[in-house]
């Protein structure tokens, strides 16, 4: 059940849902891949609409309780050299991952490849666009060595438009969310995480299963409704007048 992974509470999270749902239509006739799959929350919410779901991640622990608690084909694997066969998939997702990979361009032609033509990526990627720039996006992210190294703050709209068409997508879908409140939730939530672990970089989403039973995150399950509501009140009307700290867009694969 959903409800049972931890990052249900987590807004950054949450505020995605609805525009997956909405980019990918998934059914009970697609393949759908995640690449960069994490601990599966978002595998979860598309294996209800019936899809065939594969996800991959390079952490052993996360696709370890993938394996464990989701239906799926779930393997441990590399963006820049997916091991899927061409035209393999209606759909791919990739949310919050291309900038933490090194060859961002190698990871997008992947992705393309194992596409079936007019297939579609879904993908968010952070941005400094927003008012916050990348201050709160870069609580609990490494910048030195390991999965969670950044290999870039963020992308502007010119720069991810240019990088999807460049191989081969037509981007159709394109929008900044996570404007104001939410980012200050996800940045307070952060805090408090790290604070609990006493570690200021997360390298694995596995690693938020240690605390998922703890005190303060079943404080955070209590309040939580009131912060969703909030965060999702700042994406219908602030994303006019402000941009965001997240891009969320759709290609679709031209050929």
């Amino acid at each position: 059940m959903l409800k049972n992974n931890p990052f249900h509470y987590s807004i950054a999270t949450r505020i995605r849902n609805s525009y997956f749902i909405k980019y990918l239509t998934p059914n009970p006739n697609d393949n759908i891949l995640e690449v960069g799959c994490g601990v599966g929350y978002f595998c979860q919410l598309l294996y209800k609409y019936g899809p065939k779901i594969y996800g991959v991640d390079v952490s052993s622990e996360s696709i370890e309780y993938c394996k464990r608690n989701i239906d799926g084909d779930f393997t441990i694997g590399d963006a820049e050299s997916l091991d899927y066969e061409d035209h393999y998939f209606e759909k791919v997702l990739c949310t919050e991952v291309l900038e933490h990979v090194e060859d961002d361009k190698k990871a997008l032609k992947e992705m393309y490849r194992v596409l079936k033509p007019n297939g579609s990526l879904v993908m968010t990627i952070p941005t400094q666009d927003g008012i916050f720039g990348a201050k709160i996006k870069n609580i609990m992210h490494s910048h030195g060595e390991g999965p969670s190294k950044h290999e870039r703050e963020g992308y502007s709209k010119k720069e991810i438009i240019e990088l999807f068409e460049s191989v081969g997508f037509k981007v159709d879908k394109i929008r900044y969310t996570m404007v104001f409140f939410t980012e200050i939730f996800m940045g307070i939530t952060k805090i408090v995480y790290s604070i609990k672990t006493k570690d200021d970089h997360l390298d694995s989403q596995s690693e938020v299963q240690e605390v998922s039973n703890s005190l303060l995150f079943k404080i955070l399950k209590i309040i939580f409704p009131v912060f969703l509501l909030i965060s999702k009140l700042d994406d219908i009307f602030l994303h006019k007048i402000l941009k965001g700290h997240m891009i969320v867009l759709r290609g679709i694969k031209s050929e």
